[in-house]
């Protein structure tokens, strides 16, 4: 049985976020053939500049004569996106991607949580990240509790007026108490696990209602190099360039289907919504492609000139490029989207239940005291910069590996 576990632990992709965080630790290397490959990329990236301004023009263009002949086509959850997109425009400038996906997202979020949330309900967010997605979500109005593996980021959430508590841990098996929660939510997290029922089993067990959402098969085969190849005839190529996309974003992907299938054992999907087709994907990947930037951040030498000097033309620019894509999106058929959310109702909780504490000991599974020491095995788990760390032996190096300074240096925005 030790055995099997280990090769599962060995398995489960979202372990690699492990190394991830030590190298945050670490910080750039400081020799000089790395400074050259910095200087070298920071170089190419800001050459893409210009390019990448006139993209967005001719898209925007060819986009709206697109519509045109198309029409538009009424959806809720795209005209309300639109509302979204001066939030990220400046988080992102340029980088269609993320502020594309994240006002679909949020437009999803705040319709289904006005009809589930009130002042009174309990949350739980796994994989809050920096929390800035979430304190859009959620403003001043609600509080709740952030758990995330990385310190680096979750030191940033601490500062959200929306965070009550901030606990690292492992997100795969949350140190909760069994129905201590009203909701569950996670956003852009189960497609950096390979056991995704048993995930999904674990959140079950916290909270009645699960609200989630993950990337499909799409969200790698759209990016520009497998989706040029794919359309050129090259279609191993093009699954080649995909797998190794999906491998070096730590990324375990399945399709909507086999995802229902999992779900369905231990939650009642209430609602299933897709979004942000594998074509409006591959217009937004042109820009990544240009910034040699496959992650959600506009890279900081980029947007400090598309910030500073640019400002006039850029944000602008990124407004209408981004708004055109949320419509031209809405025109697309679902059946090959990259992003899908489940809103769904736990099998095994039907209502929040009382108890001693919400947090557990993650080995001994009882509940913490209030010094955050386990009454079993009389552990207590430390707190710094704001954040208790509820961390499993094999995950000790975390907080010995967490450089205060260091989280400094790293910017508020940087999911």
């Amino acid at each position: 049985m030790a055995v099997r576990a280990e090769l599962v632990a060995h398995r489960e992709i979202n372990r690699g976020y492990l190394d991830h965080i030590r190298r945050w630790s670490i910080g750039r290397a400081s020799g000089l053939q790395d400074a050259v490959r910095h200087g070298v990329g920071s170089a190419l990236r800001l050459a893409s500049v210009p390019f990448l301004i006139l993209l967005a023009a001719a898209l925007t263009i060819v986009l709206r004569v697109s519509l045109l002949f198309r029409g538009r086509v009424k959806s809720t959850l795209h005209d309300n996106a639109l509302e979204y997109v001066d939030v990220f425009v400046e988080q992102y400038p340029m980088h269609l991607y993320p502020i594309v996906a994240k006002s679909i997202e949020l437009s999803y979020l705040k319709r289904q949580l006005r009809e589930i949330v009130n002042p009174n309900t309990s949350i739980i967010e796994v994989a809050i990240g920096e929390g800035t997605l979430s304190a859009r979500i959620f403003g001043n109005e609600h509080k709740l509790t952030g758990l995330d593996l990385n310190p680096y980021s979750l030191v940033k959430a601490t500062k959200q007026p929306h965070v009550r508590q901030a606990v690292i841990c492992d997100g795969l098996n949350p140190p909760v108490r069994p129905g201590a929660f009203d909701l569950l939510l996670s956003n852009n997290f189960l497609h950096h696990v390979t056991s995704k029922e048993d995930t999904v089993r674990n959140w079950a067990n916290v909270a009645p209602v699960v609200l989630f959402n993950e990337n499909t098969p799409f969200w790698a085969s759209a990016w520009t190099i497998p989706y040029v190849l794919r359309k050129l005839g090259f279609a191993q190529g093009s699954a080649r360039a995909a797998r190794k996309i999906e491998s070096e974003s730590l990324q375990h992907l399945e399709c909507i289907d086999t995802l229902c299938r999992q779900i369905a054992p231990h939650c009642e999907i209430d609602d299933r919504s897709s979004f942000l087709s594998e074509r409006t994907f591959f217009y937004c990947s042109l820009f990544s492609f240009f910034m040699k930037c496959y992650g959600p951040p506009t890279p900081a030498v980029v947007k400090a000139l598309l910030l500073g000097v640019l400002r006039p033309i850029a944000v602008p620019l990124t407004r209408q490029c981004a708004r055109t894509l949320i419509l031209y999106d809405a025109t697309q058929e679902r059946s090959a989207d990259t992003f899908v959310t489940f809103l769904c109702h736990s099998k095994y909780v039907r209502g929040r239940s009382s108890g001693d504490g919400n947090l557990l000991c993650p080995g001994c599974r009882v509940s913490l005291q209030n010094d955050n020491r386990c009454p079993k095995c009389d552990k207590t788990y430390p707190t710094r910069d704001g954040m208790l760390f509820l961390l499993p032996e094999e995950f000790a190096h975390v907080i010995d590996d967490y450089l205060s300074e260091r989280s400094a240096s790293i910017p508020d925005e940087h999911l």
